[in-house]
């Protein structure tokens, strides 16, 4: 997977083994904001048994995860020194 660690120098390197990564993965959308996050709730309609509500957006709940899973191998790739410059980034795309 990813042998080398970013650090200040190496970017061009390390870059080289990450990107092809997530492209096969198909993950490159949430680092290059291809893939937005979408609305976090959704408003369900009412029916006979129920009335009209705000909930969860399960798509929202998906990209969330995957996100993260992004997130975490690029932090997981890089090495403390640029760690600490990350200290609350969020999102894949943040990072």
């Amino acid at each position: 997977m990813i042998s080398v660690k970013l650090t200040q120098e190496n970017y061009l390197l390390w870059s080289t083994q990450i990107l092809p990564y997530l492209r096969s993965q198909g993950l490159i959308g949430y680092v290059d904001g291809s893939l937005p996050a979408p609305s976090q709730t959704i408003t369900v309609e009412p029916t006979e048994d129920s009335a009209r509500r705000i909930t969860v957006n399960p798509e929202y709940t998906y990209w969330y995860h995957k996100d993260q899973l992004v997130l975490s191998a690029i932090l997981s790739s890089i090495t403390e020194d640029i760690l600490s410059t990350m200290v609350g980034v969020t999102t894949a795309r943040a990072a």
